[in-house]
């Protein structure tokens, strides 16, 4: 066994002596799909960032712009602290317009939760059991109707998620922009320190939603509007009935509003990284397993079952089609299979110790772009520099958990494909499942 890895480390350093001239990292150059697909996008998303970051121009408070707000708040198995935890940090908003929220429970579910707070000026509760279980969905629509006419912006919430006080006042900025038609908001965890697998979800949010949607926002888009915390301007909310029944209900409606916004040419979509809300992850690999297991899955449901006409390029705008080919075709369905298949041709071809060092090399190269994404981060958009500082020593594990999260994603786009498993996730009740087109 030491012979072994003596012998490995013997090769990883002949091969980085050699890294220019050697014909096998020729080839990784040429065939893997790292350098490829994804590493031309981590360097517009670094200096897409850095650029933000400086060009953004400080929030100015502009008493004229603070529009009526409706917040939906759904929730159903949520703990009354979770629920009660959010319903505080909305009505205690440092905004100064009228905030309205809907608490919606998906079930009939007794609750004295206005008799446990204290309801400010400029702020109206009200709360609504549903008497029988109809899905995310159908509660999102039910307080889309209760809303009064006056909220021109709508807000989705979780209800395990709560948001910093200043979080409204930031995510009303784009709408003074006429064009702007949705906002997707900023994400981080709350639970972050609870274990290993919260930790690596938390360096997981920070690259994949905040870093991310800042290098999607200079195009115009986002990928998602996150079902947890997003925003929408209510006349197109109305143009599309609201959301439609099934899973990955925020994905969904994100699709049908960027294909709306190719019949309004200038609509856009934002993003806010300084509105931030705080969700819960799961804690255990067992939990992220099975939450990934129908996020992917719902993938497959919507790009490559509901929504085909995404493979042709007539339906999107240029921009929409071109991030649809990038980020959901290539990054999330070629590149998990292309590194599988690049593995297996590695060890057919060159053996089991080439495999290896390759997959070395090929993680130091992933490990050095976490470790700029996570600096960049720290430098520039971190408020608690102190609190993030001991991340770093989960930094090396990042690629790993990536490329188990990317082989477990094979798994579910199989599933999906072949087993429509997205209608027997529990995500919704199984009359609405049934009643599904696809």
């Amino acid at each position: 066994m030491i012979e072994t890895i003596a012998y490995i480390i013997r090769e990883i350093i002949k091969y980085y002596q050699n890294f220019a001239l050697a014909d096998i990292f020729v080839k990784v150059l040429i065939l893997t799909p790292a350098f490829w697909i994804e590493f031309p996008w981590y360097l517009y998303m670094t200096i897409s960032c850095i650029l933000y970051k400086i060009y953004k121009k400080p929030l100015k408070e502009d008493s004229k712009f603070s529009p009526h707000v409706g917040v939906i708040i759904t929730a159903f198995r949520e703990s009354e602290r979770d629920i009660l935890r959010s319903l505080r940090t909305v009505i205690h908003q440092e905004y100064d317009g009228i905030i309205e929220v809907v608490t919606i429970f998906d079930t009939r579910r007794k609750t004295n939760l206005l008799k446990k707070i204290r309801i400010p000026n400029k702020r109206i509760i009200k709360i609504i059991d549903k008497n029988y279980r109809g899905g995310r969905a159908s509660s999102l629509n039910m307080g889309l109707k209760i809303l009064s006419r006056e909220a021109k912006i709508v807000v989705a919430l979780d209800a395990d998620t709560s948001l910093d006080y200043d979080a409204i006042k930031h995510l009303v900025i784009p709408f003074k922009n006429p064009e702007i038609i949705a906002v997707s908001a900023n994400l981080y965890v709350r639970n972050k320190k609870e274990s290993l697998v919260t930790r690596l979800q938390h360096i997981e949010y920070i690259i994949s939603i905040t870093l991310s949607r800042i290098a999607l926002s200079y195009l115009g888009t986002v990928n998602n509007i996150s079902g947890a915390y997003g925003a929408f301007r209510r006349e197109f909310l109305e143009k599309l009935y609201g959301w439609d029944s099934g899973t990955a209900e925020d994905l969904n409606l994100t699709n049908r509003l960027k294909i709306i916004s190719s019949i309004y040419e200038n609509s856009k979509l934002a993003f806010v990284p300084e509105s931030v809300a705080h969700t819960s992850v799961p804690s255990t690999w067992s939990a992220l397993f099975k939450q990934r297991q129908r996020w992917d899955g719902d993938l497959v449901w919507i790009f490559y079952k509901k929504y085909r006409r995404f493979l042709l390029p007539t339906l999107l705008k240029p921009t929409e089609y071109l991030l649809f080919l990038n980020h959901n075709l290539l990054l999330q369905f070629i590149m998990p299979c292309a590194m599988v298949i690049y593995c297996i041709y590695i060890w057919l071809k060159y053996g089991l110790t080439a495999l290896i060092t390759i997959n070395i090399f090929i993680f130091s190269v992933y490990e050095l772009w976490t470790v700029i994404f996570f600096l960049i981060y720290l430098s520039l958009y971190c408020k608690d520099i102190e609190e993030e500082l001991p991340f770093l020593l989960v930094l090396p594990l990042y690629p790993i958990y990536n490329w188990i999260l990317r082989i477990h994603a094979l798994k579910a786009y199989l599933d999906d494909l072949l087993l429509d498993l997205h209608r027997y996730s529990g995500y919704v009740p199984k009359w609405i499942s049934k009643r599904l087109h696809y």
